[in-house]
Formats: structure tokens, sequence, C-alpha cells
């Protein structure tokens, strides 16, 4: 045997020295004298270890082999729960005020051209339904938004008022109103009061000078967000609440036009102020189906 001494070896990456023995007359273990059998390059048995490419970014970022293909196939990832504001928008409002405005006292429409101004007694920035975005507070006396003479919805046009209601109680506090007061005159108005026992009343009004209609439904109070929504087909009135329809009514008479102009969270004379918070306002100009109004109501990330 002839010694060869600090031979280096790399095996993977890593160098280190060690003191080789080889045979003599020959280089190598299977070196070109005979001396011992050659090596050959085979692939291995069947039931050998895969083979891989180390340039592949799985063993180059990991130090592993592993099937990617199947790895990618298999991590199947879940769909992103609905987006409140998608599911609404899906449904073509023609205003929509989510009221999340950070500043100001301009109420953004994300839908149409009608912004509103705030009025008085408000705060921006409450926590709302949908995450990542704010709701407005209303004082219960002077506060609302102030939207001018538009959405008549005269004769029977079909309309639907929708909105998210946290109601701290008091009186009546209107929702959406395009009534001169709530003592009377000709327009239609979503609100809430406080009956005996503490209940809530949630009222969708038409109402033609001394002459109107309502569909009405009581619920027990709550201090939680009410997701209320109000249709008219022409004919009938329907009541949704928190994504069920609660109530109908057979409304008798049109209205006309020249109507007051349209406020959230209060009134035209300012006598019924809504007093806590209100999220996501949209008014279309059509029927939305019970269908799609549960849709919006299972959208909303707090309820």
């Amino acid at each position: 045997m002839v010694a060869v001494p600090w031979l280096v070896v790399q095996i993977t990456g890593c160098s280190f020295l060690a003191d080789l023995e080889l045979p003599e007359g020959g280089d190598s273990p299977g070196g070109g004298d005979g001396a011992g059998p050659p090596v050959k390059d085979e692939p291995p048995p069947d039931g050998g270890g895969p083979s891989f490419d180390a340039s592949d970014p799985d063993v180059r970022e990991t130090g592993t082999v592993s099937d990617a293909s199947t790895d990618r196939n298999d991590a199947k990832v879940p769909p992103p729960p609905p987006k409140y504001a998608n599911e609404v928008m899906a449904d073509q409002p023609s205003a929509y005020w989510r009221l999340g405005d950070g500043s100001g006292t301009s109420a953004k429409d994300s839908a149409g051209s009608h912004p509103g101004t705030y009025q008085q007694g408000f705060t921006l920035g409450g926590n709302g339904v949908v995450s990542n975005d704010t709701a407005v507070r209303f004082d219960g006396q002077s506060g609302r938004i102030r939207l001018g003479d538009i959405f008549d919805f005269s004769n029977n046009v079909s309309c639907t008022l929708e909105a998210w209601v946290q109601w701290s109680g008091g009186g009546t506090g209107n929702i959406f109103s395009k009534r001169a007061s709530d003592r009377g005159g000709t327009g239609y108005a979503l609100f809430v009061s406080g009956v005996d026992g503490g209940r809530f009343r949630w009222t969708y009004l038409r109402q033609n000078g001394d002459r109107g209609t309502s569909v009405t439904f009581d619920t027990a109070a709550k201090t939680a967000f009410v997701h209320v929504v109000a249709t008219y087909d022409g004919n009938i009135g329907r009541l949704y609440l928190d994504g069920a329809e609660v109530q109908t009514s057979e409304f008798r008479d049109s209205l006309v036009g020249g109507q007051s102009e349209l406020y959230l969270g209060n009134n035209a004379s300012g006598d019924g102020g809504f007093s806590g918070m209100l999220d996501e306002l949209a008014i279309y100009e059509h029927v939305v189906s019970a269908n799609r109004i549960q849709a919006h109501y299972k959208a909303a990330d707090s309820k």
C-alpha cells in the first residue's frame, strides 16, 4: 500500500482532509491497470432512491427533495369570505353611503353622485360592521346628513332602503327621512322608535298629506347592530330585519312629487334625530330580492 497524505475530499459542498490508502500499482480503486473493477455510471436498480436536479428550487431552498407538483395540488387555499361592499354593489344601488369618512363634512357616495353633508351633532370613526371601515355616531338631536331633494319615488316607483343600525333608544330615530317632520307631510321614512316594555318598533312609512300606510315590526331591545331593509314594489311594502322578512303591508296611496329634502339620521325639521350609530346605508331604485338581502346580511363582519 502507498499512503497518500492530506488528500482533499469534497462532498456536497463540504471539504475535509483525510489519509487515503490506495492499492499498489494503481491510481484509484477502479484504475486502468486492471487491479480493481471499473466503476460504472449506472442508474439505481428498481426500488432505489429517486434522482433529482439540484437546481430545483425546492432543493436549493430547503435542502430536501419533495414532489413540488403534488404539494402545490394539495395546498388548496379556501376562497376569501365575501366582502360586504361587493355584495351591495352587485345589486346596483343608486347611492351607497358607507359612512367610513375619516374627516371633514362630506359623506361620500360610493355608488353614485349623491354625496351628503354632515351637519352638527355627529362623530366620525366609530366601529362599524365591516372590517377596516368605520361608522358614524349621531347625537339624537341635531346630528344628520343632508342630501337635498333626491329620490322622490313618487307615484308607485319601486325602491329599496337599506342600513345597519345601532340605536341607543329614545323617542323616534329616523334612519332615512324625506318628510317635512314626524308629525305629517308627504314623503317616506324608515325609522325606529321605543314602545312599551322597552321594545324597539321598526317602521317603514309612505304618506300623502294626512293619508299614509306603514309596515311595522316590534323586537326586543338590542345593543348590537341590526340590519334593516324596506322594499316597495309599487303595491306591497316589506320589512326585513337581520336578513329575514318580518312583515308586509299593502300600501294604498301613491306618493306625489315635490317632497322635502332627503336626510339620513334625522328629518327636515330636525325633530326626529337618531341616537346611536349608522353604517352602510344604500338606496336602490328597484326591489332587492329576499335572497340578496340575506346575502348582504351574511357578508357583514360584525353583527
